[in-house]
């Protein structure tokens, strides 16, 4: 990755998870919500343009990705004693193409239900 993709995929990430969908649509909902994400994520460019958000997100390593996921998983668990983590997986429509070979982009969310 690249500097600043960190911010650019929380960003998407934080989108996606408000049902968002689509490149220009995630853009449209990070100008309206850019207070809130600059409390937790560092803009210095400001949002970046839904082209900016598509080039990010074709790059990630699917695998890579998953190792990362799986790595969080495990200190979750380590840090909840074993409690029970819910988890809960979306596909976002209309962000692959599986007839290109582009991986379609899916979404995941864990929390753990006594925290």
């Amino acid at each position: 990755m690249f500097p600043g993709s960190t911010t650019l995929v929380s960003n998407a990430t934080s989108a996606i998870i408000c049902r968002i969908d689509g490149w220009e649509e995630i853009e449209e909902w990070a100008v309206l919500h850019e207070r809130w994400l600059s409390s937790f994520l560092e803009l210095a460019n400001g949002i970046p343009s839904h082209d900016t958000l598509r080039r990010v997100f074709q790059r990630i390593n699917p695998k890579t990705l998953q190792a990362c996921f799986l790595n969080w998983i495990n200190v979750l668990r380590v840090h909840t004693s074993g409690e029970i983590i819910a988890i809960d997986g979306k596909t976002v429509r209309g962000a692959g193409l599986t007839e290109s070979g582009t991986p379609i982009l899916h979404s995941v969310s864990a929390w753990a239900s006594e925290a």
